[in-house]
């Protein structure tokens, strides 16, 4: 059927907008949507659809060519076409009786999409905070909805709720397997303690960016560590031109810490010396240090 051979494309198109070929692939992404939502409106109005004969296929077809047209929305910040996307999906997705907390995770999406528009930021936090007691039994979920909590009171310059919200998600993900999720986390964590300012904030903030700096190291997310060096320098930059030394912590320093201790034990299982550890920081933090200097 003619739904499978736009499906196929789709997801051709979807990779060119992972790619950041936007530009070129939303309008034939919007092409084959338009088509699939016809096909969508006439099954419901009782009347068959030979391009798509399984309905449950179709509507499937029509969830996923929405998630990616709201993928190359969210590149372009155009966010009212996104919410589109999202209010599409959800009505789809309640049409196909898919469960409630599986429709959470898509309100979860569709509140970060509204947390970029500033006038619909309280419906985005009201949001937000149903669907965190609609997803209390899934941890990695409900780790998402308090994390995004955090961006949105960080958006609204509420410093200390931010922390608070990231705190929380933080003690779930160390709860689970993905490391990747952690290095985030804590990368967050460091960004809104560092924006509070306090002296123990800030000494706080520089444990996180390092607990940070090992997770991406060792794991080798490329993007994550050129973050993680543009940061660096950005705080050498300024330390510099306070007339002040950037402090940064000793990595067993770190791993005593009880706070840190998830991490401490997820070395420990991966088996890596500290002492190379410490060198392979040592290296990065002096790159940092040079890029800082160099501007």
């Amino acid at each position: 059927p003619e739904i499978e051979v736009i499906s196929s494309e789709l997801e051709a198109l979807r990779i060119d907008i992972m790619q950041g070929q936007v530009a070129g692939a939303l309008p034939e992404v919007e092409k084959r949507l338009l088509r699939i939502q016809e096909w969508w409106q006439q099954h419901g109005c009782g009347n068959p659809v030979p391009e798509a004969p399984y309905p449950v296929s179709l509507a499937r077809a029509l969830i996923s060519a929405l998630a990616i047209a709201r993928t190359g929305h969210n590149a372009m910040k155009d966010w009212p076409a996104a919410l589109r996307c999202m209010d599409e999906i959800l009505e789809a997705e309640r049409a196909l009786g898919r469960p409630v907390e599986e429709i959470a995770r898509t309100r979860v999406n569709r509140a970060i999409v509204l947390m970029q528009m500033p006038e619909r930021i309280d419906e985005a936090k009201a949001e937000l905070e149903a669907c965190l007691t609609l997803l209390e039994g899934d941890p990695d979920a409900s780790a998402l909805v308090l994390s995004s909590l955090a961006y949105l009171f960080n958006r609204q310059g509420d410093i200390p709720q931010a922390i608070i919200q990231q705190r929380r998600s933080l003690a779930i993900r160390e709860q689970l397997p993905n490391p990747t999720d952690r290095a985030h986390l804590h990368h967050n964590l460091a960004n809104y303690l560092a924006r509070s300012g306090t002296p123990t904030d800030l000494a706080e903030s520089s444990l996180h960016r390092l607990a940070d700096l090992i997770y991406t190291l060792i794991i080798g997310l490329g993007e994550s560590l050129k973050t993680s060096l543009h940061n660096y320098a950005s705080d050498f930059r300024r330390a510099r031109a306070a007339g002040t030394e950037l402090a940064v912590p000793r990595v067993e320093e770190l791993l005593a810490d009880p706070a840190f201790a998830p991490l401490a034990q997820w070395l420990s299982k991966r088996e890596v010396p500290v002492d190379q550890l410490q060198s392979d920081v040592d290296q990065y933090i002096n790159l940092a240090r040079q890029a800082g200097e160099s501007n």
